[in-house]
């Protein structure tokens, strides 16, 4: 299970990094490295689910926003009420930097809850 964040979250938040050399090679067997991991805890926004999980400190990443340019014909007004309220991400429509992505194992145990 690899889960990332890249630099730039973790010196803006002071993150402690601590030493952990990695290579791995994911999709085209592209190869990232990182040399440092922090621990952070995730929580649900109803603070039903939370966990300290391991992330592994990239330079960034995706090189790229996402979604690739902005989703104008989904507007957040639009959804129903308990769908709105409960986004993670209001903004979801709108192009956007990645800073962190959690792997497989953990996104299955979220959807669970």
């Amino acid at each position: 299970m690899l889960n990332l964040i890249s630099q730039e979250p973790v010196n803006k938040m002071k993150m402690i990094q601590e030493p952990c050399p990695l290579i791995a090679k994911g999709l085209g067997n592209n190869e990232i490295s990182s040399n440092h991991y922090v621990k952070c805890q995730i929580q649900s926004k109803d603070k039903q689910y939370s966990k300290v999980v391991k992330l592994q400190v990239i330079s960034e990443v995706l090189s790229e926003n996402l979604p690739e340019s902005n989703l104008d014909n989904i507007k957040t007004q639009n959804l129903p009420d308990e769908i709105r309220v409960n986004l993670a991400d209001p903004k979801f429509n709108v192009a956007s930097r990645i800073d962190g992505l959690l792997g497989a194992e953990i996104f299955y145990e979220i959807l669970q809850q």
